[in-house]
């Protein structure tokens, strides 16, 4: 992906976030409006979003302590639930998300997705930038209520 269709503070941002990660042992992966982005989707990023586990929320709250405006808590609503966290980087808001959990059919909670397993790598200003694929995003987005942004990933998927 050219990473001159990122706005120019979202890659700078992105950058200290993964040389910070780089060498760590922490499962992550990039979603949300800049993971789509990065994808080729024509949007413009709001924020930054990162998938990892529990684990991985409370490492991200020691390795960014100086940025951290939420501090991690288990946080649930009508389509999800996971550990949360939020912080500022570089001015931009970063929400952490850990053990997401989506309701399922049955309106129980499904398990949290293997994100190791699952994680695809797209190459993006020199860095390796762990991503989930977009028809996981798309059904991802669906199981939120998130109708709109589903449509939009299955739209260019069909393009593409």
């Amino acid at each position: 992906m050219s990473a001159s269709l990122i706005p120019p503070e979202f890659l700078h941002a992105l950058r200290k976030i993964y040389d910070r990660l780089e060498d760590s042992d922490i499962v992550w992966v990039l979603t949300g409006s800049l993971g789509l982005a990065i994808k080729g989707i024509p949007l413009t990023p709001h924020d930054i979003d990162i998938q990892t586990d529990r684990a991985g929320v409370e490492a991200f709250a020691h390795l960014f302590a100086d940025e951290m405006v939420t501090p991690p808590y288990f946080r649930e609503s009508e389509h999800t639930r996971s550990w949360f966290a939020v912080f500022e980087i570089e001015g931009l808001k970063m929400e952490v998300m850990g053990d997401m959990h989506h309701r399922d059919e049955d309106d129980g909670w499904d398990d949290p997705p293997n994100l190791r397993a699952l994680r695809l790598y797209i190459q993006v200003a020199e860095m390796r930038v762990p991503t989930l694929s977009l028809d996981f995003e798309e059904e991802a987005y669906r199981s939120m209520g998130r109708y709109d942004k589903a449509a939009l990933i299955g739209q260019y998927l069909r393009i593409c």
